[in-house]
């Protein structure tokens, strides 16, 4: 009897022992961690805001924005042509559509980059295309267009022209005066579409 049931009892382990060494099963509708571990380390996720109002003067409808912050605080503040996914529903089913259009360009922000980066993964995952995070948020928003200090006088043009077309972002979305840069001679400033950037080209 013993012989009868040695052989498949053998084989019964054999075979466990081999389910458990095989590698887990790939799931083809998500990113691998090593790959999503290359894209976090990598910088080119985020947009800078002034790549984001100089889409958002100009109208681009290639770039959507993602406020993931709750509904409250969405109905409280937002920047124009936002939609409100909520980083707790953002993988709902309704918001799949959405996410999965081809070319466009979906840039997600909250007060700060921890909610938008969290959603960022969680989309990445999903393998979603084209998306990206806005550097510092609403934070960085208003420090860059509502809180920046004058350039000194001896600052570069480079600096003086950052500052001009900061202002004429404040000036865009707020309709108040402009403060013309220490040892400028303008007096208002527009601010006109300038060549066209990928979402990427914002650095950080």
């Amino acid at each position: 009897m013993i012989k009868k049931y040695f052989i498949p009892v053998v084989l019964m382990v054999g075979l466990g022992l081999v389910l458990v060494l095989l590698p887990p099963k790939k799931a083809y509708d998500e990113m691998q961690p090593e790959e999503l571990l290359r894209q976090v380390t990598s910088p080119s996720r985020f947009v800078s805001p002034d790549v984001v109002a100089d889409r958002l003067i100009k109208k681009d409808p290639s770039m959507l924005l993602v406020d993931v912050r709750s509904a409250g605080q969405f109905m409280e503040y937002s920047l124009p042509g936002a939609v409100n996914m909520p980083l707790q529903d953002i993988l709902k089913p309704e918001f799949n559509e959405l996410l999965s259009q081809e070319g466009m360009e979906f840039i997600f922000y909250s007060n700060g980059d921890i909610l938008a980066d969290q959603a960022w993964i969680l989309c990445m995952r999903k393998e979603y295309k084209n998306i990206f995070v806005m550097k510092g948020g609403l934070n960085e928003w208003f420090n860059s267009f509502f809180l920046m200090q004058p350039p000194p006088e001896t600052a570069s043009g480079e600096e003086i022209a950052l500052y001009q077309f900061r202002s004429g972002v404040r000036q865009y979305f707020t309709g108040g005066e402009t403060i013309a840069a220490p040892g400028s001679s303008v007096e208002k400033i527009s601010v006109t579409p300038r060549a066209k950037k990928s979402a990427t080209e914002g650095g950080c």
